[in-house]
């Protein structure tokens, strides 16, 4: 993520777990946060970001899943609502 000011609040969850993370200002993109979240199993799992409070400008760059759980997993739907 990169912010042009304070960036905000989000939140992330997956399956029953949550956790809420703030963006700092920063005009390149980087980590704006490391999920401590763990699939124990291989199958459907539903991830969300929510943008609980953003600054004008704040963009989000990208998201990468790791681990042995995600190995050859894809993507079964995305949406994206302003």
């Amino acid at each position: 993520m990169s912010a042009k000011s304070d960036g905000g609040t989000f939140s992330m969850s997956m399956d029953n777990k949550s956790v809420s993370f703030s963006v700092n200002s920063g005009k390149e993109p980087g980590v704006a946060f490391t999920c401590p979240f763990q699939v124990a199993e291989p199958g459907l799992h539903r991830l969300r970001l929510v943008c609980e409070k953003a600054a004008t400008g704040t963009q989000f760059h990208w998201m990468t899943l790791s681990g042995s759980c995600v190995k050859d997993a894809a993507v079964l739907r995305k949406r994206w609502r302003p």
